[in-house]
């Protein structure tokens, strides 16, 4: 029987990832699997880290993410243009983190479509408090917790490219489809369409 998926506050200690995950997928386009790129990380320190412990988490933390996507995500996220590859990043972090999955596609998705640009500050920490309220594990989080797992969101979405600062708020930047992108997915899926991109 498999786990029903559970909401997470781990991204804010492994968040967007953009250089490990590319180095990754530049090693499983060259002929290793992700689950040897773990082994890498503890063995070799391919991620440069100072802690054992730490190689290893990183590790299965961008082996989680890139064994969700396909071989032409992997490849994107190796090789593609600088932008392209941080689409194909961010896809590998929704597919593989249901809270923030549920925040892109209830709230960012959501202003996109109603041709909001400004995601507040405030609306992101009350989907937050909304989460706590349905579920009985996030009742247990923090205040600290739950503020750092906000300004993860907001960092991550900035790396990405799908939103700028305009002070403590996000002004949305939609992702820009091109053949690169277009040649990664070869449909929208629901992880594509909680960011906009329709492919």
């Amino acid at each position: 029987m498999q786990d029903t998926p559970r909401y997470s506050s781990y991204i804010k200690d492994m968040p967007y990832l953009y250089l490990e995950t590319k180095k990754a997928a530049k090693l499983i386009v060259g002929g290793e699997t992700p689950e040897s790129v773990v082994r890498l990380s503890v063995d070799n320190n391919i991620f440069q880290l100072d802690k054992e412990l730490r190689r290893l988490k990183l590790a299965q933390r961008v082996a989680l993410r890139l064994n969700a996507v396909s071989r032409p995500v992997i490849e994107l996220i190796a090789s593609g243009q600088d932008e392209n590859a941080r689409i194909g990043v961010f896809y590998s972090i929704i597919k593989t983190d249901l809270l923030f999955f549920e925040f892109m596609h209830n709230l960012y998705r959501d202003k996109v479509q109603i041709r909001q640009t400004i995601l507040t500050d405030n609306e992101i920490s009350d989907f937050l408090r909304s989460k706590v309220c349905e579920d009985e594990r996030m009742q247990s989080w923090t205040e600290n917790n739950l503020i750092r797992v906000k300004n993860t969101y907001k960092r991550i979405l900035r790396e990405a490219g799908l939103a700028k600062s305009s002070g403590a708020d996000l002004l949305i930047t939609k992702p820009i489809i091109n053949d690169e992108l277009k040649t990664a997915w070869d449909k929208t899926d629901p992880y594509t369409a909680a960011f906009c991109l329709e492919v």
